[in-house]
């Protein structure tokens, strides 16, 4: 069983020097159904997935690439919320999650040039979705393992923006990862199975 960790307010601070250290400034919002993933199967998480894929491709329509990184990512991570909330029956967690995330985004709207510690994350967050995006040239792939990808995007970036010690960051990596191995098992497993049942037909 995956030990939850305590849910932490986010908050916005002014950067003071190099963004790796700023130490866990902005913590995991790191909510309790998915961080059951493990203990309860990813069957969640792959319907999470599907739901925020497509919630993300019809925003993403009308985000213009002029954008603070900060509204763009918050925009994600906002979409990863509300498709917990359609799939899961909601929670307070998950609106609270969306509240923090809007309220990041208008908190940097409003600050013009001042640096926030959510501002490098997003920064950091958006440019790894971006090379993985252009690396992919185009290929598609599932909606679970593009969803696993912006999440290990999205917390790597907490990681290294001074992240490193806080257990939620690395736990929902370690989640999305383990999310699309089991996936994959499950897929060859029925492939298995569908070509022992043609050997013997």
């Amino acid at each position: 069983m995956v030990e939850e960790p305590k849910k932490k307010q986010l908050k916005t601070v002014p950067v003071k020097g190099n963004t790796a250290q700023l130490g866990a400034v902005v913590a995991a919002a790191a909510d309790a159904q998915s961080l059951a993933m493990i203990e309860n199967g990813p069957i969640n998480f792959t319907q999470n997935a599907e739901t925020s894929q497509r919630l993300k491709s019809m925003v993403w329509q009308f985000v213009d690439t002029s954008w603070p990184y900060t509204a763009r990512e918050a925009c994600d991570m906002i979409c990863l919320a509300l498709s917990r909330i359609v799939n899961n029956g909601g929670g307070v967690e998950q609106w609270k999650d969306i509240a923090d995330y809007a309220q990041l985004a208008m908190d940097n709207a409003e600050a013009d040039a001042k640096a926030t510690a959510f501002q490098a994350i997003a920064e950091i967050a958006q440019e790894i979705k971006i090379l993985m995006h252009r690396a992919r040239g185009g290929a598609e792939i599932a909606p679970l393992e593009a969803e696993a990808l912006d999440i290990v995007a999205h917390y790597f970036a907490r990681i290294i923006s001074g992240g490193v010690n806080d257990k939620a960051n690395w736990q929902y990596i370690v989640s999305a990862a383990q999310a699309v191995v089991y996936d994959a098992g499950n897929a060859r497993g029925a492939s298995d199975v569908g070509k022992s049942a043609a050997g013997k037909a």
